[in-house]
C-alpha cells in the first residue's frame, strides 16, 4: 500500500511538472520545476531532461501496476476495501492528468489537442 501511494504522488508529481514547465519557464517561475533540476543536476539539454523524466515517470507507472498485482488477499471485506482504495488512488492520478489538459492552466484552449498530439506550443 505505501508503495502505490508512493508512486501515485510521484506520477502526479512528475505528470504536473511536465505539464507546468512551458508555462512556468516562460515566466521565470521555472527553478523548482523537475525538469530544470534535472537539466541543472544532470547537465542536460531540455530534450534530455525531458526524456529522462519521462522516463522516471514511466517507471513509476510500470512500479504501481507491479505493486497492484502483488497485493496479497486478505478477507473478502478486506480485498474489497484494498479495491476501493485502489480504484480510488488510481482515479487521483487520472484525474490530476485530465486537470492538466482540460482546465486552461497549462494549455489555455488547446489543452486537448495538446492531450492528443502531445506537442504543446512554445510560450514565450
Amino acid at each position: 500500500m505505501k508503495t502505490l501511494t508512493r508512486c501515485a504522488v510521484d506520477i502526479i508529481a512528475l505528470g504536473n511538472d511536465i505539464y507546468s514547465f512551458n508555462v512556468e519557464q516562460a515566466r521565470g517561475d521555472g527553478s523548482h520545476n523537475i525538469i530544470t533540476v534535472v537539466m541543472m543536476e544532470l547537465k542536460l539539454d531540455l530534450h534530455e531532461a525531458l526524456e529522462w523524466v519521462g522516463h522516471y515517470h514511466r517507471e513509476r507507472k510500470l512500479e504501481f501496476l507491479r505493486a497492484v498485482k502483488e497485493l496479497p488477499m486478505w478477507s473478502s471485506e478486506i480485498d474489497r476495501q484494498v479495491a476501493q482504495y485502489v480504484n480510488g488512488i488510481g482515479n487521483w492520478v487520472r484525474a490530476n492528468d485530465c486537470w492538466s489538459f482540460e482546465s486552461g492552466q497549462y494549455f489555455g484552449q488547446d489543452g486537448l489537442r495538446v492531450q492528443e498530439t502531445r506537442m504543446a506550443p512554445k510560450v514565450v
